[in-house]
């Protein structure tokens, strides 16, 4: 048995420290954990800076940088469901909408298929990251003798001077491409399909770092308009 919250159609696993629907999972870290369970705790509620970053920071002095940037990743996460929202109420802070939301005991019997098909995505993201990694290394390694290292099933195209890597064959969605075209970043991208979802890796060239995201076909348009 483990404590859960419901939110509407998103079901807040606070043992697995995730979000999923029916559909879709997500994992949020330990921050992210707490900051939710203060929305949910105050639903279709605002609540104030402050309040939140002594609920998702305990004793623990954060910047509202830091509190911007983390409810950016949890409005992420929740993109994955049709209902709920995380609004920002100019001046004030922040407030959870959703129409229904509580507490409830869970039993450990969920769909297997979720599961592994949730399995097989993080697979496929890892394994991607782990290519754009040693596409990166290789490349440092071998620059004095102009050689650079890449995946056999992968390739490189242009996009409005943006480096993307992704699978040989793959056809990106238009809205990938357009997300990629008008980004000023100096990044560089990688795109993967698999079971439905995609895995885009996102390696920031200035800062030396780099963000993945996992997201459901069906919620790209969500999911780019967070990006964007």
């Amino acid at each position: 048995m483990s404590k859960q919250y419901t939110c509407d159609d998103l079901v807040f696993d606070i043992e697995k420290m995730s979000v999923r629907t029916d559909r879709l999972e997500r994992s949020l870290n330990y921050n992210e954990c707490l900051l939710f369970k203060a929305f949910l705790d105050n639903a279709s509620q605002v609540l104030d800076k402050e309040t939140l970053k002594q609920a998702g920071w305990p004793d623990t002095i954060v910047t509202d940088s830091s509190l911007q940037k983390s409810v950016q990743k949890l409005r992420l996460a929740i993109a994955i469901s049709d209902c709920v929202e995380l609004r920002t109420i100019a001046g004030v802070g922040y407030m959870l909408y959703c129409s229904c939301a509580g507490a409830n005991e869970s039993t450990s019997t969920r769909c297997a298929f979720n599961s592994l098909t949730l399995a097989k995505a993080l697979l496929a993201s890892v394994s991607l990251v782990l290519i754009v990694l040693s596409f990166f290394n290789f490349s440092r390694v071998t620059n004095t003798h102009l050689v650079s290292y890449r995946h056999d099933g992968y390739e490189i195209m242009e996009l409005n001077h943006h480096r993307v890597l992704k699978p040989k064959g793959m056809v990106l969605p238009l809205k990938i491409e357009s997300l990629i075209e008008h980004s000023k970043c100096d990044c560089f991208y990688s795109v993967a399909q698999t079971e439905g979802l995609y895995t885009l890796s996102v390696y920031d060239n200035v800062h030396r770092r780099s963000e993945n995201y996992l997201f459901e076909v069906e919620t790209l348009p969500k999911v780019i308009k967070e990006l964007g």
